[in-house]
């Protein structure tokens, strides 16, 4: 059993693997409309303190943060502490995490990343009990969630999480994902899709009740379009990995520029494929107009989206897996009423309805992006419906104080049973 907490002191908290995140600019929106509900939170991030840089809501979080070191002394004290005055519970947490470990047995690095984890389960656990947290939210169906699963075990508490995308689709990560959904208050998620992935991993109609839609949100108040746009800049990317096909961009430019179309493309963001992305834009003679512009700060992007034609966002299902949700580049765009050129993959279609909020094309087809690519460089008047019709979309899907009610109104009644 819990220990009581006092009503002053009752606590959520997030757990993520890297908070605050530049391209994780969701769980941050997440967290300030919390607390402009009331509630108190406390935060904790797996992986160390951020170097990139960040925007400015996020600055202030960092001091706010649980980071740790992934051993030492503190690890060791927070464990023999939680074991001594709640031995049944740890005993318990324990075997969740051999449970998970067996289930993980397929995928050896999974199960290594958990046992590297194991000292900060027990040093955050301890800190969750000392601030009074009585309810743990994760962000991410995988490391996250089984540290809040462990803690909540240990501290006789509940939890719930959200599953994006990679999280729930690849097969390391589908691994012990029906006991989390089981054991969880409720289950979050960002896509209609992902509700239909998350129910095939319910074990029965209860758990699948448990499942939210709970579309991103974006103050939408921030997002102003301009009123003058570069109508041939092409800005994309968010961040240079396998998922988002970029190189399909980059072949998609090469097509454009033989066609003696007028165009300049901006990728931004940094990751693996970048080094792929440069040598293939060499190798297409393609410097002068397609550039790396490499990672900025939130406010930095939002103004280069804001003045261009439109954002492609070419993503893919890579051989292992791993593809996005609804990229947030993608809602920010169309808030800002500036269309966009997407694939027609995972739960980008609810977002970007072909021919009304944008145009899509099928995964890795160069050919076809430039098309339509091509096709609203010529008509810009187009472009300009296309982006109106999608601000009016995100407005009814991505409003984020809409979106975020729900979650405080779940969130609120487990704060009241638990003051009971």
């Amino acid at each position: 059993m819990s220990e009581p907490v006092d009503a002053s002191r009752r606590r959520v908290a997030y757990v993520a693997s890297l908070f605050p995140k530049l391209t994780e600019t969701f769980i941050l929106r997440e967290v300030l409309e919390m607390e402009r509900a009331g509630m108190k939170v406390s935060l904790f991030s797996i992986r160390p303190r951020p170097s990139e840089p960040l925007h400015a809501d996020a600055r202030p979080y960092l001091e706010r943060t649980h980071y740790a070191s992934w051993f030492g002394l503190a690890h060791v004290a927070a464990a023999a502490s939680l074991s001594l005055r709640r031995p049944r519970n740890v005993w318990n947490g324990l075997g969740y995490l051999w449970r998970d470990l067996l289930a993980h047995a397929r995928y050896p690095g999974s199960a290594v990343r958990t046992l590297l984890c194991i000292g900060k389960m027990f040093l955050f656990t301890r800190r969750m009990e000392l601030e009074g947290v009585v309810h743990i939210h994760a962000h991410f169906a995988n490391i996250p969630t089984t540290l809040a699963a462990f803690a909540a075990r240990v501290l006789g508490i509940t939890y719930s999480f959200t599953g994006h995308a990679w999280d729930i689709f690849v097969p390391a990560n589908q691994a012990g994902l029906a006991a989390k959904i089981s054991d969880a208050e409720f289950v979050a998620t960002c896509t209609r899709f992902n509700t239909s992935v998350l129910a095939r991993f319910s074990q029965d109609g209860s758990n699948r009740s448990k499942i939210l839609l709970n579309y991103h949100g974006l103050d939408l108040q921030r997002y102003v379009p301009a009123q003058e746009r570069d109508e041939t800049r092409i800005v994309a990317g968010g961040s240079l990995v396998e998922q988002k096909g970029l190189p399909y961009l980059v072949e998609a430019a090469a097509l454009l520029k033989a066609r003696g179309v007028p165009f300049n493309i901006e990728i931004v963001g940094d990751g693996e494929e970048r080094a792929l992305l440069e040598s293939a834009v060499a190798r297409h003679g393609l410097r002068e107009v397609v550039v790396l512009s490499g990672s900025m700060p939130h406010e930095q992007l939002i103004d280069r989206m804001r003045t261009a034609a439109m954002v492609v966002l070419p993503c893919i299902e890579t051989r292992t897996g791993f593809m996005d949700g609804i990229p947030n580049i993608l809602i920010e765009s169309l808030a800002l009423e500036v269309p966009v050129v997407a694939t027609h993959l995972s739960g980008i279609p609810e977002l970007v309805v072909d021919g009304e909020t944008g145009l899509l094309t099928p995964s890795r087809d160069a050919a076809a992006l430039a098309d339509a690519i091509e096709s609203l460089l010529r008509d810009p008047a187009r472009g300009r419906k296309l982006g109106r019709q999608g601000r009016q979309r995100a407005e009814v899907m991505f409003d984020l104080g809409r979106n975020a009610q729900e979650l405080a109104r779940r969130f609120r009644e487990i704060l009241e049973r638990t003051r009971r």
